[in-house]
């Protein structure tokens, strides 16, 4: 289930090690959660008690210590990725790490390199867990397929290449036959008379080109006996195991036509081993609910139900048991839900529940009943009896929550919550104003942007941008501070990691362009504008209203656009470069310049460089960090300055600190410079209305 925090260990004998790593990744975007432990004994414990989506173990290489994590990590996690952390990685320590079974290894002082392994791993355990999903709801829909098969009164058959795959029961003794060994594996034609047979066959070909008949047809049947019978036949192509195949269904007599196709959309909808509804019906179900919250006044509220310690319960009573009682609590679930509402089984042992009625008191007395009937219930199971408690997280729909995702993830949390605190509770989510080290949280400084935007909390900073040809400069990049209710100053680097988790960076991307057009437009008026570089986020290029009106503001006067150049981090045409492309495009056709900042440090950013049209290209700060005396990186500055050249981009270096990575910049032929040691950023005066 997704979750609206990143659960990590981290395996270390420093707890400042887990503390840095969070600041890293934090910065970088992922709501990480770390866990420190010191000992393995520790980590089997954390192990068994959540699955993380993270496992980063310092270590001093593939030795006995990693080969421990990864062998308690195949135990209980194996699809979690283990990254191992050293003080150095040459490319043989890496290779045996990794055959070890850690995914990667990195050296402590690559940072980047850290980053995005982090991202990679992350986005590769979301792809395997939803395999993983797919797969076992697939082996749940073909055993309810079965049943259905078996069940129904209409006679079905499966044919490939013109034989019998599979056939039901009332197929077979239709025909005359004893059992499904007498008709698999016959040619079709055996089934059918003469007079009938030209017609299967044209009908089959046909099907399997995808032009299936769209009426029954009347053709007659030849029995196991030699006798004939008429049929009334319909035929549809599907596949089976990946091969084409077609369906052959004749209709019991007073059959309802409709009722098998009513029978398989059921089917997809439940859960195989409770009848609940299941995981993917349900996050539809969820989504359209949350879509139409605006549209009416129901209150909206989502329970997940979590039996505590359930890992113990089945490692006591065995597998094939445990499932008798998760059956047990389903029906128990299904028992106390009323009209209306909405019980599906998530995943594993997690339920849920969603309501469109009461209040928050009346959802959590409904909740503690349930609770209550879970905590007396006992058990039958394989022969033997149990009772165990649950834990309820209650999350009501509200402003502070964006997505339906995070609908659920609150109410999760709130679970993870009860079960901290012994179990057997009810937890109503209540959204933290800090996390665990003192920071405000995501929701906290959801509250602020919004109320920055609202009550004109945000200022504009401008950092200018220096000529190093000698020339003068009138460029300047356009930051963003947050004021709070008391004036306290936030910069961008504490509130726009949440405002990216809570997808607000257009929010924000609206206010600072806004802003900055109309002090552009002041300054013309004084016959000093300058240029502009104005940020453009990948949240800002996935929504085409925003873009448009981005796009408009600059239409809207004849002389602006060429005072105003749009930046697009690398980051987020990684994320949006087909449509980061398009931006670029339109803005340069109105005159506009185009930029590329942070460049450096995406997935492939030379790929990057020959993808996208534009005339800025600002290098990332990470390098300039002791380009005075590392090679690598004065190597790696030099070929991204010439390929810049090649296609007559203008390079910018970003974060210059000090006069010697100045004068090393100039060497290598950079065009302009900005940092502290240009000039620190200074709060640009707007002229009130």
């Amino acid at each position: 289930m997704k979750r609206s925090y990143l659960p990590a260990i981290v395996l270390t004998q420093s707890q400042d090690d887990a503390e840095v790593l969070n600041r890293l990744l934090r910065n970088a975007g992922h709501a990480v959660r770390p866990k420190w432990i010191s000992r393995f004994e520790d980590l089997e414990k954390e192990l068994r008690a959540e699955e993380p989506d993270l496992i980063v173990s310092y270590t001093k290489g593939a030795g006995a210590g990693l080969s421990k994590v990864i062998e308690l990590r195949d135990k209980h996690a194996p699809l979690v990725p283990v990254i191992a952390i050293s003080e150095e990685a040459s490319e043989e320590a890496v290779a045996k790490a990794i055959q070890t079974g850690a995914r990667d290894l990195v050296s402590l002082d690559k940072t980047e390199r850290l980053v995005a392994v982090v991202s990679r791993e992350l986005e590769v355990l979301g792809q395997a867990r939803a395999l993983h999903e797919a797969r076992k709801q697939l082996r749940e829909y073909e055993e309810r397929f079965e049943g259905i098969l078996e069940d129904s009164a209409d006679a079905l058959a499966y044919i490939q290449e013109g034989i019998h795959v599979s056939a039901n029961p009332a197929y077979i003794e239709l025909f005359g036959y004893e059992d499904a060994d007498d008709v698999e594996g016959m040619p079709v034609m055996d089934f059918f008379s003469k007079e009938s047979q030209a017609d299967i066959r044209k009908i089959l070909k046909q099907t399997l080109k995808g032009k299936p008949p769209t009426e029954a047809l009347t053709l007659k049947g030849r029995k196991a006996d030699g006798g004939e019978v008429e049929l009334t036949v319909e035929v549809r192509g599907l596949e089976m195991d990946g091969e084409p195949a077609v369906e052959l269904a004749i209709r019991s007599e007073g059959g309802d036509p409709e009722a098998y196709e009513r029978q398989l959309a059921e089917l997809e909808r439940r859960d195989s081993l409770t009848g609940l509804f299941n995981r993917n019906y349900f996050n539809q179900i969820l989504t359209q609910r949350f879509e139409s919250r605006q549209d009416d006044d129901k209150a909206r509220t989502l329970l997940v139900v979590q039996p505590d310690k359930f890992d113990s319960v089945r490692e006591r009573i065995g597998v094939v048991a445990s499932d008798d009682v998760l059956k047990g609590l389903a029906e128990i679930i299904r028992n106390h839900a009323e009209d209306g509402d909405f019980p599906a089984r998530l995943e594993n042992a997690s339920f849920a529940v969603m309501l469109e009625r009461g209040n928050l008191a009346a959802v959590k007395s409904w909740a503690e009943s349930l609770n209550q009937a879970i905590a007396k219930h006992v058990f039958e199971a394989g022969g033997q009896s149990t009772a165990m408690t649950a834990t309820i997280g209650i999350s009501e729909m509200s402003e502070l929550i964006e997505t339906a995702d995070g609908l659920l993830s609150t109410a999760l949390e709130a679970v993870a919550q009860g079960g901290k605190a012994g179990g057997g509770k009810v937890i109503v989510y209540e959204p933290p104003e800090t996390d665990a080290e003192g920071q405000l949280s995501d929701h906290a400084w959801a509250k602020r942007i919004r109320a920055g935007v609202e009550q004109d909390l945000f200022q504009l900073v401008y950092q200018p941008i220096a000529d190093l040809t000698g020339g003068d400069s009138d460029l300047s990049d356009i930051l963003v501070q947050l004021r709070d209710e008391e004036g306290e100053e936030f910069q961008a680097h504490d509130f726009m990691p949440a405002a990216e988790r809570q997808r607000l960076v257009g929010l924000v991307d609206h206010w600072v362009i806004d802003h900055s057009l109309k002090v552009l437009k002041e300054r013309m008026e004084k016959g000093q504008p300058g240029r502009f570089f104005l940020r453009v986020s990948h949240q800002t290029l996935a929504d085409p209203k925003l873009v448009k009106w981005i796009l408009g503001k600059v239409k809207q006067s004849d002389t602006l656009a060429k005072h105003v150049v749009f930046e697009i981090s690398e980051h987020s045409l990684d994320k949006r470069l087909k449509e980061g492309k398009a931006f670029a495009a339109e803005a340069r056709d109105l005159g506009c310049g185009v930029a590329v900042e942070h460049f450096g440090i995406g997935l492939n950013s030379m790929q990057t460089l020959s993808h996208m049209d534009m005339d800025f290209l600002k290098i990332d700060g990470s390098f300039m960090q002791g380009i005075d005396s590392d090679d690598a990186k004065r190597e790696q500055v030099e070929q991204f300055i010439a390929a810049a050249k090649e296609r007559d981009i203008t390079t910018v270096a970003e974060r210059v600190e000090d006069a010697n990575t100045m004068a090393v910049l100039f060497q290598l032929g950079v065009a302009y410079i900005q940092g502290n040691y240009v000039q620190e950023p200074e709060v640009v005066m707007e002229e009130q209305e």
